[in-house]
């Protein structure tokens, strides 16, 4: 199959479609480079396929060249504010990340993680490719987005809100979001398979949502590569996307809270047996 590099709207973004061949391709583009020189098109495929690895210092070293060999050539690409692997406790960006990101390691009791991992898990015929939103019309399009979600059912939407809302109730406030009490969260799994990637969106213009949430669960050892959310700084007023982000590689039993006003992406995914049971889960909520 070959590769499909899709451009998202202001943004250098790329999915590739046999996301489990990102090694192959970056050898081969790296050969054209050697064999042609340095050219726009050849160094944007190389930063494309560095940018679907996680590679993001280097796809942002390969896109300055593409700007200096061609200064007409806008620069829709981002640097990156930090990349944060290591997070240890109630963690809230430095001054020069414009978005609040609460990060909480180890959210739930043990237990509680192990049972919702476990229904998360236990059939994969339950879930359905995601959606999204065009031009009102709910639709799968992969050219935006590729995932796939199950309902929670009513015992285990009454375990994750018993232990989601004390945490909401305490970090909301320091994120400064607004805290729509009147309203609970709405949530699903998430399965992120071979492949499975979301290009740069944000959530607040779906239902009014205010405030976004991602519970993070994965088999150990990780068996995936990729699946990072990157979290652009966004401008509050005109929400568009400013020219830095910070990537947030999590662990199982790890909560990520966050305006959903901010410009943010699930990079792509690469698991090469495509076994259900070692993808990227999570519980994904809004409010």
């Amino acid at each position: 199959m070959e590769t499909e590099f899709i451009k998202g709207e202001g943004f250098s973004a790329s999915v590739t479609l046999d996301a489990g061949l990102y090694h192959a391709l970056e050898k081969r583009v790296r050969a054209q480079l050697n064999a042609q020189g340095e050219t726009p098109k050849l160094l944007r495929d190389l930063a494309d396929v560095l940018r679907a690895q996680g590679d993001l210092r280097e796809a942002t070293e390969v896109l300055d060249r593409v700007t200096a060999l061609d200064p007409s050539c806008p620069k829709t690409h981002y640097m990156c504010a930090a990349l944060r692997g290591d997070v240890t406790g109630l963690k809230l960006p430095d001054g020069a990340v414009s978005v609040p990101v609460a990060v909480i390691p180890d959210a739930f009791p043990q237990k509680v993680y192990e049972i919702l991992f476990a229904e998360a898990t236990r059939s994969e015929e339950e879930y359905v490719e995601d959606k999204v939103v065009i031009n009102g019309m709910a639709t799968c399009d992969r050219k935006f987005r590729y995932s796939y979600r199950k309902q929670l059912s009513r015992e285990y939407e009454d375990l994750y809100l018993t232990h989601l809302m004390p945490l909401l109730e305490k970090t909301v406030p320091k994120l400064g979001i607004g805290w729509p009490t009147a309203r609970p969260p709405s949530k699903k799994f998430s399965l992120c398979r071979h492949g499975a990637y979301f290009l740069p969106h944000q959530d607040h213009g779906y239902h009014d949502r205010m405030v976004s949430i991602v519970y993070h669960m994965h088999q150990l050892p990780r068996m995936f590569k990729g699946g990072q959310l990157a979290v652009f700084d966004t401008d509050y007023e005109t929400k568009q996307a400013l020219d830095k982000f910070t990537l947030y590689d999590f662990q199982p039993n790890m909560l990520a809270i966050f305006p959903s006003w901010a410009m943010h992406e699930v990079l792509p995914v690469s698991l090469p047996n495509d076994e259900f049971q070692h993808g990227r889960f999570a519980v994904v909520s809004h409010c």
